[in-house]
C-alpha cells in the first residue's frame, strides 16, 4: 500500500489501478492488477494464502471455450520465449481441459494424432521444407 499527501494519485496506463478511501487528510491507495484470464483451479488459494483478495467468476460455455483457447495462446507464447518444460506441461494442461469441454477423451485425440502420424508420418527425420517449385 502506499499512501500519498495528496488527493489524486497517477498510476501506470494500462497495468494498475486503485480504489481510494481518505484517511486523515491523506489519500490510501489500495493497488490492484487486472488479469481477466483463465487461471489453474489452486492459484486463488495462493493468492489468498499469500495476502491476496482475488476476485473471482465461474466461466461456462463458449466464453470458458474462449478463455481455454487464449489460454493455450499464452502458454504456446510463455514456452517460445524460454523453452521450459513446465510451460509444456501448462500446454499440456490446457489441451486435457479443451479435449474435456469438447466431450472428447485424451485417447480419442490419440486415435487422430495416431492416424496423421500413419498418413503423413511424424517429426523423426527433421525434414524443413524450404519450397516448392511447379511446373506450369
Amino acid at each position: 500500500m502506499l499512501v500519498f499527501q495528496t488527493a489524486a494519485a497517477i498510476f501506470p496506463s494500462g497495468t494498475l489501478s486503485g480504489e481510494t478511501t481518505f484517511v486523515e487528510g491523506s489519500v490510501l491507495v489500495v493497488k490492484y492488477k487486472k488479469y481477466n484470464k483463465l487461471v489453474r483451479d489452486e492459484i486463488p488459494k495462493i493468492i489468498s494464502n499469500s495476502g491476496g483478495l482475488p476476485e473471482v467468476k465461474t466461466l461456462d460455455g463458449e466464453s470458458y471455450f474462449s478463455a481455454l483457447n487464449q489460454k493455450l495462446s499464452e502458454e504456446v507464447g510463455e514456452y517460445l520465449e524460454n523453452y521450459d518444460v513446465d510451460e509444456l506441461a501448462d500446454i499440456l494442461e490446457v489441451i486435457h481441459a479443451i479435449i474435456e469441454y469438447r466431450g472428447l477423451s485424451i485417447s480419442d485425440l490419440e486415435q487422430v494424432r495416431l492416424q496423421k502420424r500413419a498418413e503423413r508420418g511424424g517429426f523423426d527425420s527433421r525434414t524443413y521444407l524450404v519450397e516448392v517449385k511447379q511446373n506450369s
